[in-house]
């Protein structure tokens, strides 16, 4: 009886009330971005420097990789996330050789009273006594879970900023390097990493594009097809008379980059960068620019930006377009149909032809 009445409480009551919760929680990060993205530079970057230290000393070898953790112990007495760093294989082969922790207090600080709003609910409901304090405490960490597996998401948009480049050019990295947030000595998400280059079109079926740099590639008449290059970063390169086609290429940074003469279709372009880039003849299908919150069930997605480019005479058809950025782009007939257009900076533009009265 009395699991039939956790599981029904789990199921009807809780979800509401974390979803008010998170919201709470993301709307103040919001509001506080800039701060808590400042604050936590400051730490991470006297952490980098700490490591710089062991190293000139020969305390230390070359990172392999780098974590940011939740520690759960931390959730009642001020939660923290704990900074790791591991030489070789990295975590699961060896200890690490620095360890410092940063106060993360805008993460769980509407946990409490999330907590205590469950505790009158079920008083209210008269299943108090079914719904004990170990089966609160569960529900607490839970939460926290949840709000971490979030953010880690989130925070790949930050690391750049969080992770100061010269600071981090001073330490001794292996060739792979990587740096993770999630939970201590559990699941962990990759929010920033830099790795050999490779060539797409001359590696074995077993390499790993996400993350990867490619800078000056020229690809003429070129197919990238079912490929999954999320978070890498294109400098330079030129797209010419090609095709990409069911590819996934979220959070990529396109910078100087030329597409031209090329058809992209059914790909994931969610959270993209274009940067100075020249898109001409370019036909765009069933092209994922932005993924509505909805549908971030896994990952959360900033929308595609737009900066300084210049597209002519190309076209849009069936995309999702909505929320994007542009600006300071020059567009000459760009022909967009039968898309997705909500709160789009692409409805603000005069060099958008609009084949029939756009999806909003």
């Amino acid at each position: 009886m009395a699991e039939n009445y956790l599981k029904m409480f789990e199921q009807k009551f809780y979800p509401p009330a974390f979803s008010q919760m998170a919201n709470e929680t993301i709307q103040d990060f919001e509001e506080n971005v800039e701060h808590i993205i400042k604050g936590m530079q400051k730490k991470v970057q006297n952490y980098l420097l700490q490591i710089v230290d062991l190293q000139e000393k020969g305390f230390a070898g070359a990172v392999s990789e780098m974590t940011l953790s939740l520690l759960y112990t931390s959730l009642d007495t001020g939660t923290v996330f704990q900074l790791d760093s591991y030489e070789g294989m990295g975590r699961v082969y060896s200890e690490s050789i620095c360890t410092n922790r940063i106060p993360v207090p805008w993460l769980t600080q509407y946990l409490d009273s999330f907590i205590k709003d469950l505790g009158e609910i079920a008083a209210r409901e008269g299943i108090r006594q079914f719904v004990r304090p170990a089966e609160m405490d569960v529900l607490k960490l839970r939460a926290a879970r949840s709000l971490m597996y979030y953010f880690a998401g989130r925070f790949k948009y930050y690391m750049n900023d969080i992770l100061d480049a010269k600071t981090l050019a001073k330490i001794i990295k292996e060739d792979r390097f990587i740096v993770e947030m999630g939970e201590y000595q559990d699941w962990q998400k990759a929010v920033f990493a830099i790795l050999p280059e490779v060539d797409i079109f001359n590696c074995t079926k077993e390499t790993n594009f996400r993350f990867r740099r490619f800078a000056a590639y020229y690809y003429q008449k070129k197919k990238f097809q079912k490929l999954d290059i999320r978070n890498a970063r294109f400098t330079d390169c030129a797209f010419k008379e090609g095709e990409i086609n069911d590819c996934v290429m979220n959070d990529c940074i396109f910078d100087g980059c030329i597409f031209e003469k090329m058809v992209i279709c059914k790909t994931k372009l969610t959270g993209c960068l274009f940067l100075d880039c020249k898109i001409k003849e370019v036909y765009f299908q069933e092209v994922d620019f932005y993924i509505h919150e909805t549908e971030q069930t896994e990952e959360y997605y900033e929308p595609a930006e737009f900066y300084r480019c210049e597209m002519t005479d190309s076209r849009m058809e069936k995309c999702n377009l909505s929320v994007c950025e542009v600006t300071e782009c020059e567009i000459q007939n760009l022909e967009i149909s039968q898309s997705k257009i909500t709160d789009s900076a692409f409805l603000e533009n005069n060099g958008v032809v609009w084949k029939e009265t756009p999806e909003v």
